[in-house]
């Protein structure tokens, strides 16, 4: 089964060989692209955010786990993300908190520091009721998020 990420894309996943692996990190590096309903392409490189062994080496391998909560994931992320969008933009301090902070848990499954840094970035100015530049965080929150997903899609296509 695929998911959609955001408004309709579909990921194509793709090693991209002429860059090889990241000079910096030693992590491979992919080309992502999404399709979207309009038929535009867009490219995003990105390091490889999580790694699937890592993950199932916490959950005991136990593959059938992994994917309940990959497909959880995808059930609740979506939730949890608009209502962090209604509390920035009511400014609601205590819902955005905790939204936050429930999406940095199911995050968290995942091991994702981009993800997890990005919402604890937003929970820590919710927490000082610093809102000026929640929008800001909140992009980069769904940055996280559909680099993340898309990742996570990949793990739920059989290999």
């Amino acid at each position: 089964m695929t998911y959609d990420v955001r408004d309709y894309r579909l990921p194509i996943m793709g090693y991209d060989r002429s860059r090889g692996r990241d000079n910096l990190k030693g992590r491979d590096k992919r080309r992502k692209q999404s399709i979207h309903s309009n038929g535009e392409t867009h490219t995003m490189e990105s390091t490889c955010l999580v790694k699937k062994e890592d993950v199932l080496a916490r959950l005991g391998g136990d593959e059938a786990l992994l994917h309940e909560i990959v497909q959880m994931y995808f059930e609740d992320y979506p939730g949890l993300l608009a209502q962090v969008e209604r509390a920035i933009d009511e400014s609601n301090v205590t819902t955005l908190t905790q939204a936050v902070h429930d999406l940095k848990g199911l995050l968290s499954n995942f091991s994702s520091r981009q993800a997890t840094a990005a919402t604890q970035s937003l929970e820590q100015a919710a927490k000082l009721n610093q809102l000026n530049d929640a929008p800001a965080r909140l992009e980069v929150l769904r940055q996280e998020i559909t680099r993340l997903s898309i990742v996570l899609n990949e793990w739920l296509v059989p290999s």
